[in-house]
């Protein structure tokens, strides 16, 4: 299940939570309001990698994409 958003696409894991996917990198939801999910790089952690963006009512309204690394490759995942 996913749903595209602009250059991006809202995708559900195996085990059911939600990641946002933009140019081969992965978004994960950091924080969450009424209708605004706040999206974090998934190599946050790793790299500390500052890309990020917010989607309203699953339209992008903000976004920071500029990854100080490579993006993942992630088998099964490709279409």
């Amino acid at each position: 299940m996913y749903a595209v958003v602009g250059s991006v696409k809202i995708i559900q894991t195996k085990r059911g939570t939600l990641q946002l996917l933009h140019d081969g990198y992965y978004f994960y939801k950091e924080n969450m309001g009424a209708n605004k999910i706040m999206w974090r790089c998934s190599g946050y952690h790793k790299t500390r990698c500052l890309a990020r963006c917010h989607t309203v009512d699953n339209k992008l309204t903000h976004s920071i994409f500029t990854h100080n690394h490579n993006p993942p490759l992630r088998l099964g995942m490709l279409e």
